[in-house]
């Protein structure tokens, strides 16, 4: 398994709008492996449950005690 890396990012940026040409080139590819989509939705939500969990974890933390 791979060492985490202790980094933070000071700021974050989230682009929810996509290029023409991002579009055209995801679209212009001819029947995509569909392992492969699995293997990147598997991740993505991975990724996103774990960040939920450290942000829910730091912010609890962060709080004073009721």
């Amino acid at each position: 398994m791979a060492r985490q890396r202790q980094t933070t990012a000071s700021k974050l940026r989230l682009v929810t709008e996509t290029t023409d040409e991002a579009v055209a080139r995801v679209a212009g590819t001819r029947n995509p492996d569909p392992r492969l989509a699995d293997l990147v939705r598997q991740l993505a939500r991975q990724a996103a449950g774990d960040f939920v969990q450290q942000e829910t974890a730091r912010l609890a933390g962060g709080r004073l005690p009721d």
